[in-house]
């Protein structure tokens, strides 16, 4: 399971950011190896949705700790799809695409 997977990488975050993160992630998300990628790049995809979405009033303090959460999915998301040797570059474009529709693509704003 995926959450097994988090839980096994070292070092591991600290409290605060590993609670984060095993938030962002469904119990149900990845219950295959090849399914990690795309189910932590979604996790992040959602966190930074929620942070750019929030008016900056409205984060309370949470915005630093959300895009430490992230980068830090974004960041599990390139090791797990890097244990797929021949998929990797497919699977790294992918999530570049993903992680770009965030940014105001998709909103028709200008990058």
């Amino acid at each position: 399971m995926l959450r097994d997977w988090l839980a096994s990488r070292t070092p591991s975050p600290p409290p605060r950011l590993a609670a984060r993160i095993a938030a962002a992630v469904p119990a149900s998300a990845g219950s295959e190896a090849n399914d990690y990628p795309r189910a932590l790049i979604a996790a992040a995809a959602a966190i930074l949705h929620e942070t750019v979405d929030q008016p900056g009033n409205e984060r309370n303090g949470t915005a630093a700790l959300d895009l430490l959460a992230a980068d830090a999915l974004i960041t599990y998301a390139v090791e797990a799809a890097a244990e797929d040797c021949e998929r990797l570059a497919a699977l790294t474009d992918e999530m570049i695409l993903r992680l770009a529709a965030v940014t105001g693509a998709d909103r028709g704003e200008s990058t």
